[in-house]
């Protein structure tokens, strides 16, 4: 018996069990057969269907396909088939992190905390729609009077002395 993958010689019936447009390889298509094509192509593409097995089962190229699919108006995945979606642990981990780091954390105590890279924890700000702010800038603590833990300024290195 065989698989739905498997092509049958002189059928008409594509992978997908619609009919296919002859397609031979450098010969133009009508613009009927196109549509048609297209049409098919684009249907099986949104289902989930590679380039690559789109083409062989159309016996045409990935190439051919791609081109098609784009004059449709299709958006192409990126190669490689991920499925990759948005995690919703990762985004509520990263509102987290956001809230944090707006209540003055620094990117290093993120990451310390929850045991990531502070690029990562960058990253994770960014993407929870945060903002970074300027380099060296933390904002006051509530749980902090101004100014508290310091213990003045440094006005020359004490190792030198004036000449």
């Amino acid at each position: 018996m065989r698989t739905p993958q498997q092509s049958y010689p002189g059928s008409k019936v594509g992978l997908y069990g619609a009919f296919m447009a002859d397609v031979e390889k450098h010969k133009r298509l009508s613009s009927a057969d196109r549509d048609r094509l297209g049409g098919q192509l684009e249907q099986a593409y949104t289902q989930g269907a590679s380039l690559a097995s789109l083409a062989a089962s159309h016996r045409t190229s990935a190439g051919r396909v791609r081109l098609i699919l784009l004059e449709r108006g299709v958006v192409l995945r990126r190669p490689g088939g991920s499925t990759r979606r948005p995690d919703p642990q990762r985004l509520e981990r990263a509102q987290v992190i956001a809230r944090d780091y707006a209540a003055g954390a620094t990117l290093a105590q993120l990451g310390s905390t929850h045991r990531i890279a502070p690029a990562t924890v960058r990253n994770l700000v960014l993407a929870a729609g945060g903002q970074m702010r300027a380099r060296g800038v933390r904002t006051p603590r509530p749980d902090r009077p101004a100014g508290a833990g310091r213990t003045g300024t440094v006005t020359g290195s004490p190792g030198r002395r004036a000449v």
